[in-house]
């Protein structure tokens, strides 16, 4: 055993506790850390994976005649420790915590061993002491990665079919086959189902069931292409009279007049920054379901519209989607 007068230092992947100095270092750099943190380290470093009860860690840090609101202390310097060593209860690497019972050091510690249990290494000097750190730190490196294949493999164990979600399908609509719905989105926040069918333009709040008419002055009606990332108004084409091509407007859900945003567009995508639409421009073929013969971008008010790309004889394009990144 080391001589107890010299510098007694316990490691464990980047870190290591100078019990003499009650410092913690990472990579040879201190971290700042409080004495009650620092006492909790060294008790869970001493019990070597064991589980160290909240009682155990009471008697520990506070005497039977201190008065203190004992949970909220310890999990206050329980997460203090947690956040020195770059951790979360969420993400645990080093410290496992057992749902009222107490928490365990869940990675190996490198060393020998002294009387106590905990694993000590005494400093050395010279070219032999930084050679025997670096092979330390390579143990140390092979150990921590076992630890966390460990806890990968045990959180796959622990994880049984029954506790995968199940997924069902739920009929949200009831139209006969002379109404089919035409068009359909669930808004943003997942509340509410825009459809529409040859009667026109609804909203359906999902949970309840609950179904009204988005009304729109003049009859308004048309083919719902989807929602506005605000998750207040929703994207439609309808045939302009007299001509009958496709445009795209812009409806309010709840009041308000809708506006157009393009003549002759249909088949919209709004950019995931909601800046921008893609559309289809062209007289629809409804042969090929609808597909169109120009592929355009313009800003959501309908400005800067621009072709992306025409078609050929050969080629239809169907209704666009844009990626993660726009």
């Amino acid at each position: 055993m080391a001589d107890p007068d010299q510098p007694r230092i316990i490691r464990f992947g980047s870190f290591e506790v100078d019990k003499r100095t009650g410092e913690l270092r990472k990579n040879g750099s201190r971290v700042k850390l409080q004495q009650q943190p620092l006492q909790i380290l060294l008790v869970l470093l001493q019990s070597r994976g064991d589980i160290v009860t909240r009682e155990e860690l009471r008697h520990q840090l506070w005497p039977n005649d201190t008065f203190v609101d004992f949970d909220h202390s310890l999990n206050a310097a329980v997460k203090r420790l947690r956040e020195a060593l770059g951790e979360s209860a969420d993400s645990p690497v080093f410290i496992e915590t057992l749902a009222r019972r107490g928490y365990r050091f869940a990675v190996p510690i490198d060393g020998a061993e002294n009387r106590a249990g905990t694993s000590i290494i005494a400093p050395e000097n010279g070219s032999k002491g930084r050679a025997h750190r670096s092979a330390l730190l390579a143990v140390a490196v092979v150990a921590l990665a076992a630890a966390l294949v460990w806890f990968v493999r045990i959180s796959v164990t622990r994880s049984s079919p029954s506790s995968k979600p199940t997924i069902t399908e739920r009929k949200l609509t009831a139209n006969s086959a002379e109404n089919p719905v035409e068009g359909a989105a669930i808004s943003p926040d997942g509340i509410y189902l825009a459809y529409t069918d040859t009667t026109g333009l609804y909203l359906k709040l999902i949970r309840s069931g609950e179904t009204h008419r988005i009304a729109a002055p003049g009859g308004f009606s048309g083919h719902l292409e989807g929602w506005l990332p605000d998750g207040a108004h929703v994207l439609v084409s309808r045939a302009e009279q007299p001509e009958g091509t496709l445009a795209l407007w812009n409806v309010p859900i709840v009041g308000g007049a809708p506006r157009k945003i393009v003549d002759d567009g249909w088949g919209a995508s709004v950019s995931p920054d909601g800046a921008r639409i893609a559309f289809l421009r062209g007289a629809p073929d409804f042969r090929f379901q609808r597909y169109g013969k120009e592929l355009w971008v313009a800003r959501l008010d309908g400005g800067d519209a621009r072709e992306i790309a025409p078609s050929t004889p050969d080629e239809i394009f169907a209704a666009p989607a844009w990626s993660r990144d726009g």
